[in-house]
C-alpha cells in the first residue's frame, strides 16, 4: 500500500534541514574564528602567510590552502588520510611541522577536524574574498613597495635644517643656530628631553678630535699647547691636519676592512693548504690608501668589484682592491659556499639587504627573489682567482726585501747556467749518440733494438728486448746523461717485451741499461737491479 506523504509535512521537512544546514554553517565559521583561525596565524603563517611563502604554499586563505605548494595540494577536504598537511603537523612523515616543534594533541585534533569538515573558512581570505596574489605578482608588489621605503633604494633627499625650539636655552641659541647640522642636532635633543652639554674645555676639545678622526690620544705637549691658545683659527687647522693624516685613513679603514671580513687567514684549509693570506696586506694598505687620497666612493666601490675589467684598465696596484672579494672563507673548497659568502657580502655591505636566503627560496622579507640569488650566483661562479696572482708594484725596501732579492738573483744565475751547459752539449736530434749496457747474466742472451724519434721537446725512445731461454725477468732504466729515468719495465719473458715509450730531453745523451735475471736469481730485490758499471 502506497502512503502519501503530505505536503505540509514535506515543507517543514525541508524547512528543518534547510535550518540545520544553516545550523552547521554557522558553528563551522564560530569554530574556525574560535580555534582554527589563530591556530594558522600563530603556528603557521610567519613562514606560510602573505609576507613569506615557503615552498610555495600560504596558509592565510581558503583558495591558497587547496592550492597547496610547489609540491601540489597539501589538504583533501574532507579526508583527514590524504591530507599531507595533517601527516605533517603529527611528524607523521619526513616533514614535521611546524619545525619549532609539534603541535599540542588538542591542536592537531582542531585541525583534523577542520580538515574534516571540508576546510571551512569564513571571513577574511574566504572564498568571497578576492584570491590572493600568486608569487610573481606578490614580488612585484614588494620590489615596488621597497622602491618606495626602503632606505637602501631611496636617493639621498636634501632637507632644510630646523629652527631651533622655543624652549631651547637661549644662552645657546646663537651657537647652536649657526651650523645647519647643529640645528638638526638640537631638534633631536628637544625632542628626546635632553638638554645640550656645558661647551668643552680646550684641553677635552683636542683630545676629542684626535680620538674621534684618528682613534689615537695625542701628544700632552700639543694638547697644552692648544689649551693656551684656542683660536677659532687653531680648531680648523687641527681638524684639517687631522683629515689629511695617514692615521685618519687608517682609523677609518679599519671600519670598512670589517664589512670586506678581512682577515689574513681563509679560516679552515683543505688539502694540505696553507691558511695564510700572504698578500693579504696590499688589500689592506691600498683601502688605506685610497682613504688618504680621497679616491670618490663610486671608484672606491668599482674597483673592489672589478679592477680587472674596467675601461680604461686600472693602474696595476689598483688590482689589490680585489681583495674585497677574494679575501675570505674557503669553506674546505665548497665552491658554493664561498661563492654565497661573496653574494651576502657584496649585497649586505653595498646594498643594506640580506640576499643570502635568496639560495634557499624567496627571501621572507626583502624584496629579493631566489632567481635574482641565482643571476648574482652565475656572475661570480664566471670569474676565478688565478693560481699566480699579479704583481701590482715593487716590493717594500728593507733588509728582507735586500735578502730575497739576492737569493733571487743567486737561482735565475743557476738557471742561466744551466741553460747555457745544455745548449753547450745539445745536438741535432738525429745525431744523439745511443748507449746502450747489457747487465747482471745476461750475456749473450739479449738483443735490443731501440728506436729514437724526435718529437719537440722531448726525444721519444722505444726498446724492444729479445731474450733468450733461461731468462726469466728484464728490468729496463730508459734515462739521459744528468738524471736516471727507469721506465720501471720488469714483465716475464715468454715473448719478445717492448717497453712503453718514454720522454727524455733532447739536450742530452740517451742511455739505455738492460738487467736480465735468469731463473735462480728471480729473487733479488729490487735495489740492486741498476748496474754499477758505466753505460758504454
Amino acid at each position: 500500500m502506497r502512503t502519501t506523504v503530505p505536503f505540509f509535512l514535506r515543507l517543514a521537512a525541508a524547512a528543518v534541514a534547510l535550518l540545520s544546514s544553516d545550523g552547521a554553517r554557522a558553528y563551522a565559521a564560530r569554530d574556525f574564528e574560535a580555534r582554527v583561525r589563530p591556530l594558522l596565524v600563530a603556528k603557521c603563517q610567519e613562514c606560510h602567510g602573505d609576507k613569506v611563502a615557503e615552498a610555495g604554499l600560504r596558509l592565510d586563505s581558503r583558495r591558497a590552502v587547496l592550492a597547496g605548494g610547489d609540491e601540489g595540494p597539501v589538504v583533501v577536504p574532507g579526508d583527514t588520510t590524504k591530507s599531507r598537511l595533517i601527516a605533517a603537523v603529527r611528524h607523521a612523515g619526513d616533514i614535521g611541522m611546524p619545525p619549532t616543534g609539534r603541535l599540542t594533541d588538542a591542536e592537531i585534533a582542531v585541525l583534523e577536524s577542520w580538515v574534516a569538515a571540508g576546510v571551512p573558512w569564513s571571513g577574511p581570505g574566504g572564498d568571497d574574498d578576492a584570491a590572493p596574489p600568486s608569487r610573481a605578482e606578490d614580488m612585484a608588489q614588494r620590489i615596488a613597495a621597497a622602491r618606495a621605503s626602503h632606505w637602501s633604494f631611496t636617493p639621498p633627499a636634501r632637507h632644510a635644517a630646523p629652527d631651533l625650539a622655543p624652549t631651547f636655552p637661549p644662552d645657546l641659541r646663537a651657537a647652536w643656530q649657526a651650523a645647519p647640522i647643529d640645528r638638526f642636532i638640537a631638534a633631536g635633543l628637544t625632542t628626546a628631553g635632553v638638554m645640550p652639554s656645558p661647551p668643552a674645555a680646550p684641553r677635552d676639545l683636542y683630545r676629542r678630535l684626535h680620538f674621534d678622526l684618528t682613534g689615537l690620544p695625542p701628544a700632552a705637549a700639543d694638547a697644552d699647547a692648544f689649551s693656551k691658545n684656542p683660536s677659532e683659527e687653531a680648531y680648523l687647522a687641527l681638524v684639517e691636519r687631522l683629515l689629511a693624516s695617514r692615521e685618519h685613513a687608517e682609523h677609518w679603514a679599519r671600519k670598512w676592512l670589517d664589512l670586506a671580513r678581512y682577515a689574513d687567514t681563509m679560516g679552515y684549509a683543505f688539502d694540505n693548504q696553507d691558511n695564510r693570506y700572504p698578500f693579504a696586506w696590499t688589500y689592506r694598505d691600498w683601502v688605506v690608501d685610497a682613504l688618504h687620497r680621497d679616491l670618490p666612493y663610486d671608484r672606491f666601490v668599482t674597483l673592489q668589484l672589478a679592477a680587472d675589467r674596467v675601461d680604461p684598465p686600472a693602474p696595476p696596484a689598483d688590482l689589490a682592491a680585489l681583495g674585497f672579494l677574494t679575501v675570505g672563507r674557503t669553506f674546505l673548497g665548497n665552491t658554493h659556499d664561498i661563492i654565497d659568502d661573496r653574494i651576502d657580502l657584496v649585497t649586505r655591505g653595498l646594498l643594506g639587504l640580506t640576499v643570502a636566503c635568496g639560495r634557499c627560496h624567496d627571501h621572507k622579507y626583502e624584496p629579493i627573489s631566489a632567481a635574482d640569488y641565482y643571476g648574482l650566483y652565475g656572475i661570480f661562479a664566471s670569474c676565478r682567482v688565478p693560481e699566480e696572482l699579479p704583481v701590482i708594484g715593487p716590493a717594500p725596501a728593507g733588509p728582507e726585501a735586500d735578502a730575497f732579492a739576492t737569493k733571487l738573483a743567486a737561482l735565475e744565475a743557476a738557471v742561466t747556467d744551466h741553460e747555457a751547459s745544455g745548449r753547450a752539449v745539445s745536438r741535432p736530434r738525429s745525431q744523439l749518440p745511443l748507449l746502450a749496457r747489457l747487465g747482471g747474466d745476461a750475456g749473450g742472451a739479449v738483443k735490443l733494438q731501440v728506436r729514437v724519434s724526435s718529437r719537440p721537446p722531448t726525444v721519444a725512445v722505444a726498446v724492444t728486448v729479445t731474450v733468450a731461454p733461461g731468462v726469466r725477468f728484464v728490468r729496463l732504466i730508459v734515462g739521459v746523461a744528468s738524471l736516471v729515468l727507469p721506465s720501471a719495465l720488469e714483465v716475464p719473458v715468454s715473448e719478445p717485451a717492448e717497453t712503453e715509450t718514454v720522454g727524455v730531453p733532447a739536450t742530452d745523451q740517451l742511455r739505455v741499461w738492460v738487467v736480465t735475471l735468469p731463473a735462480a736469481s728471480v729473487a733479488r730485490t729490487t735495489s740492486s737491479w741498476l748496474p754499477e758499471a758505466s753505460p758504454l
